[in-house]
């Protein structure tokens, strides 16, 4: 039960906070290990726990109950179950809402500050994602065709093959072992490839496999195939 307490109160919060900023798509290169995750969310507890215990603080002055000021008054309180319940209860809404802050304001101006150091040291800055597969497949670019990504997939070693063409509908997640899309409105896109060359836009190449992604814009056909 002790276990449970201390989970629910010392942990908790900054699991939370570790797996909101995940879902808002900032995800590490690597998974972390065990005491490296420990010791992350030891760090996301402090920032979680204060805006919850000042909110508990705050809702607790209305009703007459007593504020909480010290890590011994915590776990004093940790053995009630009303207060497990009130603490859990904002926490939630608490660690979703600061892992925004840090998503939307804190981590660009880390990014700025880590780049240009970066840039002193001669070394190439980082981009907005974590992964090469995340800056093509996932980030959504409004700005170029809607955000709609037009794709033609082949082999490195076999260029003259007939290639695939499509639109991405969903792309596999930094952490799945498979690297897999899956690509709609392809028999549309086909009839036209047949007819037109289209412009690249940017070529993602896996180095492993051989295969060759690029992203086109159905938008702007360059050329006529019939005119060859």
């Amino acid at each position: 039960m002790d276990n449970f307490v201390s989970t629910a109160v010392f942990i908790l919060p900054g699991i939370l906070m570790y797996f909101w900023i995940q879902a808002f798509g900032i995800n590490p290169v690597v998974k972390h290990s065990v005491p490296e995750l420990a010791a992350i969310t030891a760090l996301m507890w402090l920032p979680v726990s204060i805006a919850t215990i000042f909110i508990y603080n705050l809702v607790g002055d209305i009703y007459g109950q007593k504020s909480i000021w010290t890590l011994t008054e915590l776990k004093m309180q940790a053995d009630n179950l009303k207060f497990l319940g009130w603490f859990l209860m904002i926490s939630i809404p608490v660690s979703f809402a600061v892992s925004l802050f840090y998503t939307k304001i804190l981590y660009p101006i880390q990014r700025l500050l880590v780049n240009s150091s970066r840039k002193k040291l001669g070394v190439a800055p980082l981009t907005t994602l974590q992964t090469v597969w995340e800056e093509f497949f996932i980030k959504v670019d409004e700005k170029r065709n809607k955000g709609v990504l037009a794709v033609r997939v082949y082999k490195l070693d076999k260029p003259g093959e007939e290639s695939l063409v499509g639109v991405v509908d969903r792309a596999s997640r930094p952490y799945e072992t498979e690297r897999a899309l899956v690509l709609d409105k392809c028999a549309d896109l086909k009839a036209s490839d047949k007819h037109y060359v289209y412009e690249v836009i940017r070529t993602y190449v896996d180095i492993k496999s051989g295969i060759v992604i690029q992203e086109i814009d159905p938008n702007k056909p360059t050329q006529n195939k019939e005119d060859f």
